[in-house]
């Protein structure tokens, strides 16, 4: 079952998503894709998964390597390894460079599910 930590949207300069309750992937091991469909040139972003156990304290789990590009990105987070976590967040920073008073600008999703087995 695909579930959306972001809905397609525009993510900018910096900012988090809102805080998805995980509970139903008890111990499993999710698949996140994060799915870029525009970039404006000459940006970057940074995307970074955090989990909490009470929606109020953070830690970082897991990061996207820095995108400059449409396309999809994929990386695991095992829930098993974090078991106390009951809530992810998706958080960005976007940087564009070049050109005085550009702002970096990304249209982009994250989707997740239950990963399939590597064998």
């Amino acid at each position: 079952m695909v579930a959306a930590l972001t809905s397609e949207c525009d993510l900018g300069e910096s900012g988090c998503g809102p805080s998805i309750n995980v509970d139903r992937y008890c111990g499993a091991e999710l698949l996140l894709t994060l799915s870029i469909t525009r970039v404006v040139e000459r940006g970057s972003l940074e995307v970074s998964i955090w989990g909490s156990e009470d929606g109020s304290e953070w830690r970082p789990l897991s990061r996207f390597p820095r995108i400059f590009y449409c396309g999809e990105y994929r990386t695991r987070i095992g829930l098993a390894d974090h078991p106390s976590t009951r809530f992810l967040q998706a958080r960005w920073r976007g940087e564009c460079w070049g050109r005085r008073g550009a702002r970096a600008l990304f249209t982009a999703q994250i989707l997740m599910e239950p990963a399939p087995a590597i064998e």
